[in-house]
């Protein structure tokens, strides 16, 4: 994942080496989201918005302290706390509650939940994810372009918490991207720039 952050974006590029960053360690987040209490948690959060440790414990209906700090670090970097310790969404969160409900409705009898999750990771690794974090007041539209050598991809066109897929791009590439806005944006790029295996390791590289 590459999240860029600073006042300004307007016409600003960077050359992203895809070889040398991962976004997310497949298996902890395939983890995170196959178990329905997890998931439950995930949901409760992006209903309420904040809610406490009791809060928490009381709606999913966990007596044992250790087993909801067992489910709460699982979680990892999908949930994080306010300045009041109250429990919330952090923006990568928000997405994964975002892909689960775009992946799980309708819900075909056939399908388990195991196979919703993995179908959920399988399109996020087969090509490279860019989702723009904007604030409400930020104005539209605001753009993600890329290329890679001569050839130039769509430029994608995206509003608040949008999640859009782009083309694949090959292993061991140089991926040139471009965005532009009129505020302050966040970009995260998620790629998979080689097979999948259980040693694939994230990297996030930050610019100001």
């Amino acid at each position: 994942m590459v999240e860029a952050h600073g006042k300004n974006f307007c016409q600003k590029s960077y050359t992203l080496v895809l070889r040398n960053f991962f976004v997310a360690h497949l298996d902890a987040l395939y983890k995170a989201l196959a178990d329905t209490t997890r998931r439950r948690i995930l949901e409760l959060l992006s209903q309420r918005g904040a809610m406490s440790y009791t809060e928490n414990m009381n709606e999913v209906g966990i007596k044992n302290t250790g087993k909801l700090n067992y489910h709460l670090k699982t979680l990892g970097n999908l949930v994080q706390k306010d300045e009041q310790v109250r429990y919330t969404l952090s923006e990568a969160g928000k997405h994964a509650v975002s892909l689960l409900k775009k992946f799980s409705q309708p819900l075909e009898p056939s399908k388990s939940v195991v196979s919703v999750v993995g179908g959920i990771l399988l399109v996020i690794v087969g090509a490279f994810l860019v989702v723009l974090a904007l604030s409400s007041f930020v104005a539209l539209p605001t753009s993600v372009s890329s290329e890679m050598g001569s050839q130039a991809f769509t430029t994608l066109t995206l509003s608040p918490h949008a999640t859009k897929l782009g083309p694949v791009i090959p292993a061991r590439s140089n991926a040139f991207v471009s965005w532009s806005a009129n505020a302050s944006v966040t970009v995260y790029l998620l790629a998979r720039p080689q097979a999948y295996n259980s040693n694939s390791v994230c990297r996030k590289a930050l610019w100001d």
